[in-house]
């Protein structure tokens, strides 16, 4: 299970099931212009676009799943 975080909401994704490819992954990430211009966290199974206290808090709340 993969797990996605930005301002909007979490997502979770069996990467099994639903993998997310390279492509959709940028597009999530990147900005109309091609740039990446928030912080990225990734931790284990989690990627948390952007910065917020309540995002992070909630985002690291949880440990990343054992690999």
């Amino acid at each position: 299970m993969a797990r996605f975080a930005w301002r909007a909401g979490f997502v979770r994704r069996d990467a099994v099931e639903e993998p997310v490819s390279d492509a959709q992954a940028l597009d999530w990430l990147l900005h109309e212009d091609g740039l990446l211009r928030v912080p990225v966290l990734v931790w284990g199974d989690l990627l948390v676009r952007g910065y917020t206290d309540e995002l992070y808090a909630r985002a690291l709340a949880e440990p990343p799943a054992p690999s």
